[in-house]
This record gives C-alpha cells, structure tokens and sequence, in this order.
C-alpha cells in the first residue's frame, strides 16, 4: 500500500518539478505579462499539482484489451505478466529471472521503500510541527498583550496583539486564532499604520494556509531538492504579491514611508519564524521588492484575464498528464495487472479461477467457478492438490513460481481439461471490504478458535455456535488453521474449505436477492480497485442471468475428490482422483 501511494508521490513530484521549470523558463515572459499576484498563484498551482494524485486511465491501443487493476498486497517474489488467450486456450509470456519479457511486465518496488519514505515525511512534518509549537511557547512565554485598536481599521478579524522582546520584526502566527506580533520597540503611528496595512494583508490574502499547505508538501517530497527551491520562490512572491497589494492606491510619498518601515525593522536582524507571515526578509529579497514597488504599473483587465487563463491551464494540463502517467506507473510498479484478450468467455457461461492470499501473499485458496444461466457449480482446489502425477507440484507451489498466476492457470487447463475463461485473485484485506459491503452474516463456526500471532498481528477468537459474525470476524473464520495450542480442523485443509464454503453459501443464501443485489455497483468498484483480474468487473455483468441465478441461491459446492497423503519427502500432499474428478467436471462444469 505505502509503496502505491509513494508511485503516486514520485509521479506527482516529477510532474511539480516539470512544472517549476517551464514557469523559471517562461519567467522573460511573464515578468511582462502577469502582475505579481499572478505569478505567486502560478507558483501555488505547482503545490496543487504536487498534492494531487490524480488516476487518469487512458485504454491500451490494442483493441479488445481488458484490464482490471489491482492494489492489493502481494507477495514480493512474486511479479505478473501477461495472460493471452483466444477460445478455450491460453498462451503466456515468459518472464526471465532478470524480469525481462517481449511483453510490458508489472514490477514491485523494493521492499519497505514506501515505510521509508513515509518515516521521512513523517520526520520532515514533525520538525516544522515541533518548531511552531516552541514559537506559540516562545510567544507566550516572551510577549506581553497590547491593546492597539487601530487594527480594526484594516480588517474584522478578531486579531490578538502582543509586543515581544525576542523578534525584530512583525508577524502574524496562526490561521484560525491569529496573533499579530510586533517588536518590543517605539513604533510611530506612520510605522504602525504600514506594519497593519501589511499583515492584515497577508491574512485577508489566505496567506497563512498557503504557507501551511506548502509545509505539507515540502513534507510529502522531502526527497525532491526541487521542492525546497518552489517553497522559497513561493515565499519570495507572497511577500511582492503583498506588498504590491499594500502600495496599490499609495502616493510616493507613502509609498516611501512604506520602505522606510521595511527598512527600519531589519536594522537589528531578523530569524527566521516557520509558518508565519513577516515583512522584512533576505537582502536579495528585499532589493527585488522595493525595485518592483518602484516599477509598479497599473494591471489591465486582459493581462488579469491572460494570468487567470494561463494558471488554469497550467494546472489542469499538468494535473491531467501527471494522472496518465501515475496510472501507468501504478499498473507498471505497485498494482497487480493481468491482461487477457476479450471475448473468451461464451454467451451462455464462463468459467473462472479465483485464487485466494493469506496475509503474507501466499496462495491457500483455489476456487473454479463454473456459471451459465442455471447458476454456479464451484469446484474448491485443496492448496496441497498435485494436479499433475507428470510434475508431482502441489498448485501452491505452481502459483509460488516466478510466473505463478501464468503456471496456475496453465496446470489448471492442463491437467483438469476444462477451459479457463476469467482469472482474479484477492488477498484477505479486499475480501474484509466485500463483507464489509455486503454486510454482517449469520455463520456456524465449527470449534472454538483461539489464535494469537503478533507478527501477523493476527488475534483470533471466536467461540463454537452459530452466530452473526461481522466482516473482520468472517476473515478470522477464513484464515483460521489451528488454535495456538495445535487443535484445529481434524482433516486439516479440507475442513478449513468446508468452512470456506460455509459461508459462502450462507452469504448468498442470506443476502443474495437482497443487499447483494442493491450493492452490485459498489461491489464492482470494490473488485475493480482492490482484486487483480484479466477482466474488469463490470465484464461479469455480461452475464446477468448467470449473475441472477448465483444470487438467487443457485449454487453448488464440490472439493475435488481425492486423499491426503505424504510425499517421499514428507510433504502432505493432496493426491487428486482423476476418474472422479473427471467424471465430476464433466457432469457439473463447462467444457
């Protein structure tokens, strides 16, 4: 999950940084065109831009392409190519060990990149976070409350007033309760008058927030130099955008006064204070300001028109590209993605292989669902089924491969004779999303079940009997094995699928013509953003009648026939029947 949400950071912070460029390229340009209001909101479009992980999904070219994302967790060893096909069979790229392959290939992130990009925003927050907290301290500790009343000349705000001894210069801390602070010195009533002017500029501006929303971006891309280099090009405009604010309707003379003001406050210096507005600032600044004070021009009506045009666009063109690539980049590195060409499946029915994950991404459930318009037969895979005596591979061990979702389906067709039509897989945190959806369902469970993990962070304890279990209750019921003192399932894997079932069946039994039913969209959206499949979901609803018919109840449950028995190295294994198993196929699933 942290990885996803870092691709999207990356994407986003390229975008931001692209952005920044062109507006540093252009600036010739818009130094002439765009008044300096203008130029610092160009500036604040980049900060959108960079908090803005927009997913813009833009189809493959290939015509009948389908494909669903997926940002489920998944095993790290593991990484999906590409599933093709045509009728009734599959044909699948290979994938070396170096990951190299004729066809695009999903690759993962390094392990725990994404923990460690999140620790350095999270560090990178707190240290502003913790300096104004000690500057709200320093304020309170240091200053004295003043009545000065000529505020409300410039604003309604309610506006605390302090003098402190420790600044040299004003400013105002706080967006919601804001606190003017001025130095502890003899200020005339011309000083005054600009100091109020300024701040109370700065705050009906919304200036604070901007500052505030900068802070959260320079901590999401701590990473990025870039970003450091847009915050202080941010700050310098902000202090120009006010101050041309300020001495709009000034006369020379006030005019000077002003940048007298400015320049009586920095005599003695001025330290810096996180996330306030302040009048005075750096040499190189303060020359830049009182040049474009002295040059200031009127701003017609067309050049505010080109400015307002002009950060749209900037905005939305960059938001809208950065969100095509973050898709790609998602399907490419953090999502699950699995291709397959469209139309595979008949009219009438299709078959499906749904493979379920525990909480570490490995495979420990194998359902083949069969459904046409007289409803679904589900054929449940033990997880220790050799399919095949030729290879003696247990089918997890088939998906643990280097190309396991390929291999699985590929032993499946092989082995079992039947086509493939629809592949999905799902790890335990998405299905808790479908329950939580579909709502809380009456359940028996078979035994008492007391399990603790901390690892896992896995803590299960339900107690025998039939009851209503919520979404996380049904996970535990599905992912339980054994109890912490080794009683579990007297026939193992097998017992846990009778359960599996179980609830299956009850969930449809329960809510299938019901909230299944009002929910399908939801539902699909849910399959859409967390499952991995070579279909989208809404695909399935091709086949209404069957859908109708499974939610009416219409279902059959089958465990493929076989035995637990052990291999030679003693490995249980599940030695699957296959005159049974055929005969059953045959009977009950399409061919």
């Amino acid at each position: 999950m942290l990885n996803n949400i870092l691709i999207s950071v990356l994407t986003v912070s390229a975008a931001g940084t692209l952005l920044s460029g062109l507006i540093i390229a252009a600036r010739p340009l818009t130094g002439k065109l765009l008044s300096p209001t203008w130029r610092y909101y160009i500036w604040l479009t980049v900060l959108i831009v960079m908090l803005s992980p927009a997913r813009i999904h833009i189809p493959e070219p290939e015509p009948g392409a389908a494909t669903v994302t997926s940002e489920a967790a998944q095993p790290e060893e593991e990484s999906l190519g590409t599933l093709s096909g045509a009728g009734t069979e599959a044909a699948f790229v290979s994938v070396d060990n170096a990951g190299q392959t004729n066809a695009p290939m999903p690759k993962k992130l390094p392990s725990g990149i994404g923990i460690f990009w999140a620790i350095g925003a999270g560090i990178t927050f707190a240290v502003y976070i913790l300096g104004y907290i000690r500057l709200i301290l320093r304020i309170r500790r240091g200053s004295l409350p003043l009545n000065c009343t000529e505020v409300k000349k410039y604003t309604n705000r309610n506006i605390r007033v302090r003098k402190m001894t420790d600044t040299s210069a004003p400013f105002i801390v706080g967006v919601f309760r804001p606190i003017l602070v001025l130095p502890d010195a003899e200020l005339t009533n011309e000083q005054l008058d600009n100091i109020l002017r300024h701040e109370t500029t700065h705050l009906r501006r919304g200036d604070l927030i901007i500052k505030w929303f900068t802070v959260i971006v320079k901590a999401t891309h701590w990473f990025n130099p870039a970003v450091y280099y847009i915050a202080r090009q941010i700050n310098a405009d902000c202090e120009i955008a006010c101050d041309m604010a300020v001495v709009k309707r000034m006369n020379k003379s006030e005019e000077m006064s002003y940048i007298e003001t400015i320049l009586s406050l920095i005599s003695s210096g001025k330290r810096s204070v996180p996330l306030t507005t302040g009048m005075t600032g750096g040499k190189k600044d303060l020359k830049n300001r009182f040049i474009m004070i002295k040059n200031r021009h009127s701003v017609s009506k067309k050049a505010v028109i080109v400015s307002a045009a002009l950060a749209s666009a900037l905005l939305t063109l960059t938001i809208f590209a950065g969100g095509i690539v973050n898709d790609r980049l998602l399907g490419r590195f953090g999502s699950q993605t699995v291709n397959a060409a469209a139309g595979e499946a008949a009219d009438e029915g299709f078959n499906m292989l749904f493979v379920g994950l525990d909480g570490g991404g490995r495979a420990d459930t194998f359902m083949i669902i069969s459904a046409d318009r007289g409803g679904a037969s589900v054929l449940s895979v033990p997880r220790n089924a050799v399919l095949s005596s030729a290879d003696n591979l247990r089918i997890t061990d088939i998906y643990a491969g280097d190309n396991g979702d390929e291999e699985t389906v590929a032993a499946v067709q092989s082995s079992l004779a039947i086509p493939i039509n629809y592949y999905a897989k799902a790890d335990i945190d998405a299905i808790r999303k479908l329950l939580e959806c579909i709502g809380n369902i009456e359940v028996s469970v078979p035994m008492d079940m007391e399990y603790d993990d901390p690892y896992q962070d896995l803590h299960i304890s339900l107690k025998q009997g039939t009851q209503v279990l919520n979404a996380e209750q049904i996970c535990d019921l599905l992912r339980f094995r054994r109890s912490s003192s080794g009683t579990g399932y007297t026939n193992g894997d097998l017992g846990r699928i009778e359960t599996d079932q179980a609830v299956v069946f009850e969930m449809l039994r329960q809510k299938g013509n019901g909230e299944i039913s009002e929910k399908i969209p939801e539902l699909c959206r849910i399959v859409s953003e967390n499952f991995a499949a070579n279909f989208k979901a809404e695909d399935i609803l091709k086949h209404i009648d069957s859908v109708k018919s499974i939610l009416g109840g219409n279902i059959k449950m089958y465990t493929m026939p076989g035995e637990l028995t052990a291999s030679d190295n003693g490995i249980l294994i599940y030695k699957a029947d296959p005159t049974t198993t055929e005969h059953l196929l045959s009977a009950e699933f399409r061919k």
